[in-house]
């Protein structure tokens, strides 16, 4: 995936970093209705049902385990290796002048799945790019179909 540089005035980027993994025991998954949670810099950033939602999510951010996954129920905490950055764009041209050089995903932005667009900064972190809500023209998918494919 080539590099590319970004207009910061156009899209508001933030750093996820200090990512952690928690697999859940059946007590904590009861409570909370997801296996694993990931934190970011200790707060809580993303969770799923399913080990296989949780690896394209850490696929797709190019983000490493430290230790294998316990046996679904296994409480267990570890750090992740990696880091990467979310960036909303404000403006419809500057997003879709991405799409040649990007993988495309879908992620979760203001309770709606949106096309997101996977690249990588000059310094080779991987970059989530998606729309603001706010613009026109932004495409969508269908909750239930998306959430099957990240629960």
């Amino acid at each position: 995936m080539e590099t590319l540089q970004v207009d910061t005035t156009r899209c508001c980027t933030r750093v996820h970093a200090q990512l952690c993994l928690v697999t859940m025991n059946e007590q904590l998954h009861k409570r909370r209705g997801h296996w694993f949670a990931v934190q970011s810099q200790a707060h809580s950033h993303v969770a799923f049902t399913t080990c296989d939602s949780l690896n394209l999510w850490l696929e797709e951010r190019a983000i490493a385990l430290t230790q294998v996954i316990p046996e679904m129920g296994t409480f267990s905490y570890q750090m992740l290796l990696g880091a990467y950055k979310t960036c909303h764009w404000r403006c419809l041209d500057g997003f879709e002048s991405l799409k040649a050089h990007a993988q495309e995903a879908r992620v979760l932005s203001h309770g709606t799945y949106t096309l997101g667009l996977i690249t990588k900064d000059d310094s080779g972190i991987t970059v989530v790019n998606s729309l603001d809500p706010s613009v026109p023209g932004r495409q969508t998918f269908d909750s239930q179909e998306s959430a099957g494919r990240y629960r």
